[in-house]
């Protein structure tokens, strides 16, 4: 329930950014700002996405959870296109080093846990 409240309230955040887009274009004036939802493209639908997604990895990590490696990875590997997308090629290569670098940690932190003693508690 936490992290479907974190990704909802994240994502909810980062669309009302998006939705004064035009007053905050304009000088944050309203005058001749068309606001709407019917404004949004895939790109921002896909930053509020990956933002929530990162928030909800930070958080799972923040707790020690071996999952936040795996929303790493979903987020990084879907921000390398919109990077590409949005022009910021340099940028996009360092999502690859990211996304790289969260399936490297993945997998030695599940190596780590199967090598770890157990200890019994009373």
């Amino acid at each position: 329930p936490i992290l479907s409240a974190l990704a909802i309230a994240t994502m909810s955040f980062v669309a009302l950014i998006y939705y004064f887009r035009p007053v905050i274009n304009n000088g944050f004036s309203f005058d001749g700002a068309v606001l709407g939802v019917h404004l949004f493209t895939w790109v921002d639908y896909t930053d509020m996405l990956t933002t929530a997604l990162f928030l909800m990895a930070m958080w799972l990590m923040a707790r020690r959870k071996i999952e936040h490696w795996i929303l790493w990875i979903i987020a990084n590997a879907i921000s390398v296109p919109l990077y590409f997308y949005k022009g910021f090629t340099f940028t996009a290569l360092q999502y690859v080093v990211f996304t790289l670098i969260a399936i490297w940690a993945y997998y030695e932190w599940q190596r780590r846990y199967r090598v770890q003693p157990r200890t019994a508690y009373a």
